[in-house]
């Protein structure tokens, strides 16, 4: 494959790292999913801000009873 699959490789990673905290907070049911996957898909383009705080309010205030 050479480098065009290494490249597609790290891509896909880096995806999935990208939308990390907005799975989380959907297999958590988490009761502000809406909000935290808003944060992480917009407020991570801006310098990875928002993605870090999606990430840590992934895990606060888990589960909708």
């Amino acid at each position: 494959m050479g480098f065009g699959g290494t490249s597609l490789s790290g891509l896909l990673l880096a995806l999935m790292i990208y939308i990390l905290p907005s799975v989380i907070a959907l297999f958590k049911n988490h009761q502000h999913k809406k909000s935290i996957i808003l944060l992480n898909l917009v407020g991570g383009l801006l310098l990875g801000t928002g993605w870090l705080l999606a990430f840590i309010w992934c895990f606060i205030s888990g589960k909708r009873e």
